[in-house]
């Protein structure tokens, strides 16, 4: 038992396979596409009190919006005119901070100094009194040898 296949037979096997895993393919695409619907419907569904009054306010929204708009535009046109003045104000505030922290670092740095050297005098003078001391102690107790003897 012989069978032939014609070129046109295969090609209508391969063309049918084709269709029909097309149509498989369709099937499981449609098939996502209707969980996916039915996954917006719950949520359009849960919140559709939500959507409906947004919907409602839209035209407030837009009317904020628009005066927000024109505010934003006023100001910015009321500013616009001084707006060099400003920012001259600012640096010229800002150096002179500069000039003022430079003014309190030299000071304090005077002042560390002076301090230092207060202190240094003061450890000096003390080593001068405690000198001054031990030597009024040495003659008060040869005063009291010389005194002793005497008696």
């Amino acid at each position: 038992m012989d069978a032939t296949i014609t070129v046109k037979e295969l090609l209508l096997v391969v063309v049918s396979l084709v269709v029909i895993g097309f149509g498989i393919y369709l099937i499981v695409a449609l098939r996502n596409l209707n969980e996916l619907l039915k996954k917006v419907r719950q949520i359009v569904d849960e919140n559709e009190k939500s959507i409906k009054e947004t919907i409602s306010n839209l035209p407030e929204i837009s009317d904020n919006v628009n005066i927000i708009s024109t505010k934003t535009k006023d100001v910015i046109e009321n500013i616009e005119p001084v707006l060099p003045e400003i920012v001259d104000n600012v640096n010229s505030i800002t150096e002179n901070i500069n000039d003022g922290m430079e003014i309190a670092i030299d000071t304090v740095e005077v002042v560390g100094e002076n301090i230092s050297d207060t202190v240094e005098a003061i450890r000096d003078s003390t080593v001068d009194v405690t000198t001054y001391i031990k030597l009024i102690g040495e003659v008060v107790k040869v005063i009291k040898q010389v005194i002793a003897r005497e008696k």
